[in-house]
């Protein structure tokens, strides 16, 4: 399972997450050993995270299959020096994609930092946004079916315990 947290507040926008270490088919056993990072920048004012499957695999006549990969796709074309308005690209691209459940969190830096999210489908059920003060945080809740509070009651808590601010190396 993939985490992924974005926060920003009126001075900064950080989003952090995991790396997927392997992928394939673990139930069969059938699977690769790979580092794949989960969340990337692309350029000074534009930084996102994945979350999903972003790819299948589309059966053939023949029975062969072509694997498609949205996320490559989107990679390779966003850091093309042509697209300038990089939200919008993804705005455009990500919506509508069959075959996948995929989230992109994001930060865009124009006057301010915004901080959402968008998906392929439209649906926000496993991604959390709360205020805690002046700062702003969303992630995907893993546990929205049995307990749709569980890490934001573990994000608020940890802040409360510890005393953290709003500040750059607390919000890390």
């Amino acid at each position: 399972m993939t985490l992924i947290i974005g926060c920003i507040t009126k001075d900064f926008g950080i989003i952090a997450g995991d790396t997927q270490l392997s992928s394939g088919d673990l139930k069969r056993g059938e699977f690769e050993r790979l580092v794949q990072t989960k969340v990337h920048q692309y350029g000074p004012d534009f930084m996102m995270g994945i979350l999903g499957k972003w790819g299948y695999i589309e059966p053939m006549k023949d029975c062969t299959g072509t694997q498609i990969d949205y996320f490559k796709t989107l990679n390779r074309e966003i850091q093309k020096s042509a697209v300038k308005d990089k939200l919008g690209y993804l705005s455009k691209f990500l919506p509508g994609k069959p075959n996948i459940e995929a989230t992109a969190i994001y930060i865009k830096k124009e006057s301010n930092f915004i901080l959402d999210c968008i998906t392929n489908d439209g649906n926000e059920k496993t991604i959390k946004k709360i205020t805690i003060a002046d700062k702003r945080l969303v992630f995907n809740e893993p546990f929205f079916d049995t307990d749709p509070n569980y890490v934001e009651s573990k994000v608020r808590d940890f802040i409360k315990i510890n005393k953290l601010t709003d500040g750059l190396p607390d919000s890390l």
